[in-house]
């Protein structure tokens, strides 16, 4: 006994199909937004303010990437996993 035949990119494809071939891929998109653009976006806009967690949070800038490039400590710290990857 044969399998039916399934055609792909038929003329005739009705608006039911047209829908399922646009879900499978959108509903793939709702798990990588939550659980990776979003904290993603998130991590950027911490990284931009100047916060401890006890005080409210005011807006840095690109300050604490400034200070963390003249920071020595961090240079040393770094200095370990720089070279393990080479």
């Amino acid at each position: 006994m044969a399998l039916p035949q399934c055609k792909t990119g038929s003329v005739g494809a009705t608006a039911s199909t047209a829908v399922w071939r646009r879900g499978f891929p959108a509903a793939s998109f709702v798990p990588f937004a939550i659980f990776t653009a979003i904290p993603v976006v998130a991590a950027g806009v911490i990284s931009l303010l100047k916060w401890n967690l006890f005080s409210p949070p005011s807006w840095a800038g690109l300050d604490n990437f400034v200070r963390l490039g003249g920071d020595r400590t961090f240079w040393q710290r770094w200095a370990t996993p720089r070279t393990s990857l080479l």
